[in-house]
């Protein structure tokens, strides 16, 4: 299994977009394209639009195979990458986040994005709340808004709610 020091987490309510399109662009500078991948085709395609690197789901990832009830890559045969993103990691369950992670070959990197006040997997675990919150793996919340306006009320106010604020604050009103 890959070294804790490989993986790194990207969370927040804001700017995760932002985050990933700028280290693709960085990587895509120096020669390296990242593989990228999500629980599901709809979050896997968006990532394709927004870096304009394909994206895939895991089970594509991982080359799942239906005749043989598992994955193609697994920790006896590691994927070919040295650069993996999971996108929408706090809907990722711990068996197929497990496979996942088998599969990644030591020294590659691993880039974990997700938010961890949205929705949690439907399986078992909650991974990405659990890998930061483990102190193993090296964290970041992102709280700066890029996409809206600094000021908007719907944002500001969620982002108050998600550090445990009151909503409408005394000079909100």
């Amino acid at each position: 299994i890959m070294r804790y020091k490989d993986c790194i987490a990207v969370t927040g309510n804001c700017g995760k977009s932002f985050t990933v399109n700028a280290i693709v662009k960085i990587l895509k500078a120096y020669g390296r394209e990242p593989q990228m991948c999500a629980l599901s085709g709809r979050a896997s395609s968006k990532l394709t639009e927004i870096t304009h690197v394909q994206g895939s789901t895991i089970h594509k990832l991982l080359a799942y195979n239906p005749l043989f009830g598992g994955f193609t890559y697994d920790e006896n045969n590691k994927l070919p990458y040295d650069m993996i993103i999971l996108d929408e990691a706090s809907m990722v369950g711990g068996e197929l986040f497990s496979a996942l992670i088998k599969a990644i070959p030591n020294g590659a990197k691993f880039l974990m994005v997700g938010d961890i006040a949205q929705l949690e997997s439907i399986g078992m675990g909650n991974v990405l709340k659990d890998c930061m919150s483990s102190g193993v793996i090296s964290s970041n919340i992102l709280t700066k808004i890029h996409r809206q306006a600094q000021q908007s009320g719907i944002i500001t106010e969620s982002l108050r709610v998600s550090q445990g604020e009151a909503a409408f604050g005394k000079d909100a009103m």
